[in-house]
């Protein structure tokens, strides 16, 4: 195990400044290290960590998932190649070699993971170098100070002289919602606008400590290459990956608490053509932004240190390796949802139907015929109590032997609540973790306070409406 996380409170007291890099590609290791180095760090030191997620899409602490993303298409995946991002031109001699490969793998399924910090929902792969700043959450905390520091870092001679000619922005600046924007003096080629965002931040506050996290999208596959999606009136349409992964079709039908993510255009900061060009901005990003958090911390001791998935292991970090076993469950992923309703259209086969969902299970289930003013509310009994995210299948509620009328309900729901697969991380552990079980002591309310919850750790934490933060107090 790394000496800096088995020492972590003793290491981070005589160090004032600390840079960690991670090694794993592993977005539950990498989150429960982070979380860790907040929670057990010395409340003086200051930290900055650095980690790149395999494929994945990363929900806000307090957010739903079957409102921010299409979660059909991100079980489904992607294209071997543009997920792993391994099969490059100066590998691989021909674009023929690269396809047959990739029809040999298939599509590699992403993860869906709910972060501790508040904010919206983003999408990382190698495309994104991931940063973290751990300060003392005291009177000179500010959300812009760090994000300045990036903008710094981007617009310095180190990456301008190094990059100039892949340099897909003129500029850089932090936006009025604590966002990186680069702006551009002409619009990119098939874009009118000049401005896109290239870093979303979020934060957490403890008492004490002050986390602000975000990414910086340097070269993502992901943000010009097209999938096929179900278009707002029907029918199939073409759209990008980031917008395919992040289009909802339950949408229109869901009435939720929480914090919905605001989107915005996004875009690659560089044009890249090969693997060696895309590492080497990680590295030069990690070097210039590392030293200006050196150079505004005035240190001159400084520790670089690498930490990884061998941290992660219940025999070298039990903490880390709970958290990891906690974020990793369906439970998790989505019992931590704040209470939504779902109401279909009236015209799904003449059926009306209705649910609330709380903690992840169904409440108040509901269903009429509009058509022939029939009782149906039977058929909907058994739901309740149930979780959403457990139903295998709507044959059970609606059999197509029925006729054409609930063969249209039940397609309705497996496209708004597709079957949901266990979480990647814990198929690969071989069970659900029992921590959470009866964890999720939740009190919903409206107004300023959006969500309040208690962890599985006995803390409470709050996410106020509008702001990307969540304070435990």
């Amino acid at each position: 195990m790394s000496s800096i996380l088995r020492n972590i409170k003793q290491h981070t007291g005589e160090h004032a400044v600390s840079i960690l890099h991670s090694r794993s590609n592993n977005p539950y290791h990498n989150l429960a290290i982070e979380n860790y180095l907040l929670r057990n760090s010395d409340q003086q030191s200051k930290i900055l960590f650095f980690y790149t997620n395999r494929p994945c899409i990363v929900l806000g602490r307090n957010q739903n998932p079957w409102l921010e993303c299409n979660i059909a298409k991100i079980q489904e995946g992607l294209p071997w190649r543009t997920a792993e991002w391994t099969l490059e031109d100066d590998i691989l001699s021909t674009v023929e070699d690269a396809t047959a490969k990739e029809r040999e793998r298939g599509n590699v399924p992403l993860d869906l993971v709910r972060r501790r910090s508040g904010g919206g929902t983003v999408i990382h792969d190698a495309g994104n170098l991931n940063f973290s700043f751990i300060v003392p959450n005291d009177k000179d905390f500010t959300r812009n100070t760090h994000a300045e520091l990036v903008v710094r870092a981007l617009m310095s001679p180190t990456i301008y002289d190094q990059f100039k000619e892949h340099m897909l922005y003129d500029k850089v600046r932090v936006n009025e919602r604590h966002d990186i924007v680069m702006v551009r003096a002409a619009a990119i080629a098939h874009e009118d606008r000049k401005e896109f965002k290239v870093s979303g931040s979020a934060f957490k506050l403890t008492r004490g400590r002050a986390l602000h996290h975000g990414t910086i999208l340097h070269s993502s596959p992901n943000v010009n290459r097209q999938l096929m999606i179900v278009g707002d009136e029907g029918g199939e349409v073409t759209a990008s990956v980031f917008s395919a992964l992040l289009s909802s079709p339950a949408k229109p039908f869901l009435e939720a608490k929480g914090v919905a993510s605001v989107r915005s255009p996004v875009h690659n900061l560089f044009d890249f053509k090969n693997r060696k060009q895309r590492n080497s901005i990680v590295n030069h990003l990690q070097e210039e932004i590392g030293r200006l958090f050196v150079e505004a911390n005035s240190v001159k001791d400084i520790h670089v240190e690498s930490v990884g998935d061998q941290d992660c292991q219940l025999h070298t970090n039990e903490d880390i390796y709970k958290d990891v076993q906690e974020l990793t469950t369906d439970d998790w992923r989505f019992c931590q949802t704040p209470t939504f309703e779902y109401r279909s259209s009236d015209d799904v086969g003449g059926l009306k139907m209705q649910f609330q969902v709380k903690h992840g299970a169904i409440q108040q289930a509901n269903l009429e015929d509009v058509d022939q003013d029939l009782d149906q509310r039977s058929r909907f009994a058994s739901l309740e109590g149930k979780k959403l995210h457990g139903i295998q299948s709507w044959a059970e509620y609606f059999s197509s032997d029925e006729g054409l009328r609930y063969t249209e309900a039940r397609s309705h729901l497996e496209e708004v609540f597709p079957r949901i697969q266990l979480a990647n991380a814990a198929r690969e552990a071989g069970t659900e973790s029992t921590i959470l079980q009866e964890a999720f002591l939740a009190q919903d309310k409206r107004g300023d306070i959006a969500v309040k919850r208690q962890s599985s750790g006995g803390k409470i934490e709050t996410e106020r409406g509008g702001e990307n933060v969540v304070e435990e107090r």
